[in-house]
């Protein structure tokens, strides 16, 4: 075998381990092994090292990963520009084809422009907190955006070009933190007043460039600082900045990407929002086919409330499982397992008692609760108690259990505190 295929096959192995070491959790758990977490963990830490999948997989730890080729899943439908520009007057050209070569040449030259700009009394104006590096990265970004979504070089931009590129694609894509959309303004004032007064830019591209930066400086300024108007990319590594990850580490990149987007995708799917399904564990279980009572005094069991209710306590299990807060609990079990504690006993509520969370009974809740085992796997039992505690916790907060009965509830499941215990 060629060291190309053997890099290709490991590389597909790579791809396939994650879903199929989920897909082994979920295996083992629904044929009730009495294997233990860790054990199950250890047992597939084995089987990365021998074939070399997973982590053991990964090839150099340290190679740099490129911002622009990882993304976040992304939705059209959570981000609308603060303007919406007429495309005709953008003017002619915006229909042209992108050509790379033209792109390049932009590069090229801008490239060159930066350069000298450093040297000069334009420069020299600018703020010495300002940075050469941050500069360079404003200028280049405007004059590629400003090819890449609208194809117009710096010396045919027109006015709605400019501010556009300004208060949507810096605002919406532009890695930057929050406190540069300062900077922005007064750099690219200097850089085309010094690219006016060299000759690369005729006066009245220059001059009518610098009026339109003037004139959305301050909305650009203002939209910057809200995440809201964020892409998800650009969140999520914003959020990397913060945790301090150092992207020259990959394997340190890569594991904070995966958690981030898990978390992404759940807190979508738990909020009812477009999310990948096949990003986010579902359990479609049995709730339709398990042992119910058909009747309880008034209440009646249907299938149409059975359904609901297995929805709901998904939607609140991937919510809570994306909280900052509950991340202690992402070292302990993955997502399946978390996902399968809440809506199994739920739905059990529901098959048992016709009770949807807004109606749990203290007793009833007690009941269920009492026929689990929890000398069978001890350490399954603690996390299976901790996740419905949280589970409760945030019921009762939200208005989502009976009033005045969350404490009493929350008591049925008091007893031992999760002990931390790191994830192999």
């Amino acid at each position: 075998m060629t060291q190309a295929s053997h890099d290709e096959l490991q590389g597909a192995w790579r791809d396939m381990y994650i879903p199929l070491n989920d897909f082994v959790i979920f295996l083992v758990n629904t044929v009730a092994t009495t294997l233990k977490h860790s054990e199950i963990t250890d047992m597939l830490q084995r089987v990365e090292v021998a074939y070399g999948v997973g982590e053991q997989g990964y090839g150099d730890q340290n190679e740099p990963v490129d911002f622009d080729i990882i993304k976040a899943p992304e939705y059209g439908d959570d981000y609308t520009a603060d303007e919406v520009f007429d495309k005709r007057f953008f003017g002619p050209g915006v229909t042209t084809e992108w050509h790379d070569y033209i792109a390049a040449d932009i590069d090229k030259y801008v490239t060159a422009w930066v350069s000298t700009f450093f040297d000069s009394q334009e420069w020299q104006s600018v703020s010495k907190m300002t940075t050469q590096e941050n500069a360079s990265r404003y200028i280049k970004e405007m004059t590629r955006a400003a090819y890449d979504e609208y194809h117009r070089t710096p010396k045919n931009w027109t006015i709605a070009v400019i501010k556009a590129v300004l208060t949507d694609h810096f605002v919406h894509q532009f890695i930057i933190q929050p406190a540069q959309y300062q900077e922005i303004g007064p750099v690219l004032e200097a850089f085309f007043s010094f690219a006016k007064r060299a000759g690369y830019l005729r006066s009245v591209n220059a001059d009518r460039t610098i009026k339109a930066i003037k004139e959305v400086e301050e909305t650009m300024v203002v939209a910057g600082q809200n995440r809201q108007k964020y892409s998800e990319t650009k969140k999520m590594w914003l959020d990397a900045a913060s945790a301090g990850i150092d992207k020259r580490d990959r394997k340190e990149t890569e594991a904070f990407i995966g958690a981030w987007v898990e978390n992404q995708q759940a807190r979508r799917a738990g909020e009812s929002r477009s999310y990948e399904r096949d990003l986010v564990y579902f359990n479609d279980g049995d709730y339709l086919t398990m042992p119910h009572d058909q009747s309880t005094g008034q209440l009646h069991w249907t299938k149409a409330v059975a359904t609901r209710t297995h929805g709901d306590l998904s939607r609140y299990a991937w919510y809570l499982w994306s909280l900052p807060e509950n991340q202690d609990l992402h070292e302990q079990i993955n997502e399946a397992d978390f996902v399968d504690f809440i809506t199994f006993f739920g739905d059990a509520m529901y098959a048992q008692f016709l009770e949807t969370p807004k109606r749990w009974q203290p007793d009833d809740v007690r009941i269920i609760w009492s026929g689990y085992d929890p000398t069978s796997d001890p350490e399954s039992f603690a996390l299976l108690r901790e996740s419905l505690k949280r589970l409760v916790t945030y019921l009762d907060t939200e208005g989502k259990l009976a009033k005045q009965l969350g404490p009493e509830i929350k008591a049925v499941f008091d007893g031992a505190q999760l002990k931390p215990k790191k994830k192999k």
